[in-house]
């Protein structure tokens, strides 16, 4: 499937980008503050050794920080957590193996608004994807350095309280992700793969979930052909949700 695959080329250059850089230290500053009315939990998967290593969560208003070296990092929101005193649980919401603090063998369970940093030396690449859906809004905010130069990146809206029924995720009567049609259904067309011929900029057909989240997140990627990035010369990021 399209986000199998996207998933699989983000692990590759997850493998490829720590080899590369693995004697090289750039330290590097994300912050993430939590603007929705509940907590969250922020997941986040780096190629690199990090300096905060354990999870946390965020109160409403709360946020931290995460330092790493340059490379690679995966990061979105989790909802709904209950962990235990070892930092095992689950989350209703983002979930990545019922760990407190993610590790690279367990993804985030889709649906998830999922940010991409690709942090290089010189320039960096950024984005947002809904190829997997969508459970948090959330904006890459680029500060520091030359980021007066930078685009902000976001996906403010709420897509969970306009998801048609037969994509949502619901957790005691309550949407609480909405999937992608790919993620949904499973199928070439939905997921712009080669069977069939869907696997072309031309042939990848827009959906109506995909056109809904393209309108209404315009810079964000909505599908699994292509990816929708953003470049910045080495700077620091704020990661917003809501």
């Amino acid at each position: 499937m399209a986000l199998q695959h996207f998933l699989l080329l983000i692990l590759i250059s997850f493998l490829g980008a720590e080899a590369k850089i693995r004697e090289i230290t750039n330290l590097r500053e994300v912050t993430i503050v939590n603007k929705c009315n509940t907590t969250i939990w922020p997941g986040f998967i780096l190629a690199t050794g990090q300096v905060n290593e354990e999870g946390f969560e965020l109160k409403p208003e709360e946020s931290g920080i995460i330092k790493f070296n340059v490379g690679v990092a995966l990061i979105w929101g989790r909802k709904g957590c209950s962990f235990d005193p070892s930092g095992r649980g689950n989350c209703t919401s983002g979930d990545c193996g019922g760990l407190l603090r993610c590790v690279k063998q367990h993804f985030p369970v889709p649906p998830v608004t999922l940010v991409s940093l690709f942090l290089n030396i010189e320039m960096d690449m950024y984005g947002i994807s809904l190829a997997g859906g969508f459970n948090i809004p959330i904006s890459i905010l680029p500060y520091g350095n030359s980021s007066n130069e930078c685009k902000s990146v976001s996906c403010n809206s709420d897509l969970n309280k306009a998801c048609p029924e037969e994509l949502q995720v619901r957790v005691n009567g309550r949407t609480v992700a909405c999937k992608s049609e790919c993620l949904a259904f499973k199928t070439p067309e939905f997921c712009c793969i080669g069977n069939g011929g869907y696997g072309t900029s031309k042939t990848c057909r827009i959906t109506n979930s995909s056109r809904v989240f393209k309108e209404t997140c315009p810079t964000a990627t909505v599908h699994g052909y292509g990816q929708e990035m953003f470049t910045c010369y080495r700077s620091n990021y704020l990661i917003r949700f809501c």
